[in-house]
């Protein structure tokens, strides 16, 4: 065996693997972590080089550049787009959005126009048709990905719900304020509710009115029936009313229309299965069963027809 059949075999080995290697997050050093903040960075709070790319370099400019955007745009328009990222969980700021939907709007113009000057092409209807249809695709883009993530937190928010109102029930029934009971979900509990939570309890603390906070809570996210408990929870505390029933009430409204919702998506699903079903699976099953047979019968008149 020549040298090179096993050089070649193992250099490509070592270099898999280091590609491989390098691809997972090191492990945690935990003496590291300890000694970190006795460090020059860590003792004077520069961490930059610990973050992302995307989140050193990316995104401050897109912040630079939709400033300059969000100085001239309408005063409604920001105020639609703030409520939209609102209701997204802010994923990015006011002056990220708009910066992505500004190079959207006329980057992929832009990248249209000289992919048809590198082909020499004559603009006429057409080319500015294109034009005008990459413009709104670039636009859109980013309002759709905004939305997607509205949509998917709003559902994340209800499917919390119930079990957040059951937990402030037994906090409130063990002796806690309401305050107290919605600091216990925020402790115990993980997802965007628990986000929101804790923004409605950061502003109280702030010296905000609880009637307010909990009102921007609902406006903040739009999910209906978090809007409902607000408004009961309101009432009840402008009227004096117990605030553990109301509060019970509520949770057992909340996993009434839980199951309900998952009553209406399991009749559903018997519709939706069946356009795959006529589509891609009858075919398939009628061409194992019926196909031998067919097969078989042509074999049958083609011999008799030659005999």
């Amino acid at each position: 065996m020549t040298p090179e059949l096993i050089v070649a075999p193992a250099a490509t080995f070592v270099c898999v693997s280091l590609l491989v290697s390098s691809l997972f997050s090191p492990k945690r050093n935990e003496a590291a972590d300890k000694l970190k903040p006795y460090s020059y960075r860590g003792a004077h709070g520069d961490d930059s080089l610990d973050r992302p790319f995307s989140e050193r370099i990316i995104f401050p400019a897109l912040e630079r550049i939709g400033r300059i955007a969000g100085s001239t745009a309408p005063k409604q328009m920001q105020q639609r787009m703030e409520e939209a990222l609102n209701k997204a969980g802010n994923p990015v700021s006011m002056n990220t959005y708009l910066a992505l939907r500004g190079l959207g709007m006329f980057g992929l113009p832009l990248l249209y126009i000289l992919f048809a000057l590198s082909l020499q092409a004559s603009f006429g209807i057409v080319q500015i048709g294109m034009l005008l249809l990459f413009g709104y695709i670039g636009g859109f883009i980013p309002k759709r990905w905004v939305s997607a993530a509205a949509d998917k937190r709003q559902k994340a928010i209800e499917r919390a719900l119930p079990d957040a109102l059951d937990l402030i029930v037994v906090s409130m029934e063990a002796g806690l304020a309401l305050d107290g009971a919605i600091a216990k979900v925020v402790e115990k509990t993980t997802g965007p509710l628990k986000q929101e939570f804790q923004k409605t309890l950061h502003e109280i603390q702030l010296g905000k009115p609880r009637r307010d906070a909990l009102r921007q809570l609902g406006h903040r996210t739009k999910v209906k029936q978090l809007i409902a408990l607000v408004n009961a929870i309101v009432q009840a505390d402008q009227m004096g009313v117990a605030m553990a029933q109301v509060m019970r009430t509520q949770a057992d409204e909340a996993r009434i229309k839980r199951r309900q919702r998952a009553e209406e998506k399991a009749h559903q699903a018997a519709v939706k299965m069946l356009f795959p079903l006529v589509l891609f699976i009858l075919p398939c099953v009628m061409v194992v069963t019926v196909g031998p047979a067919a097969i078989e019968i042509y074999r049958q008149f083609a011999s008799g027809l030659l005999g």
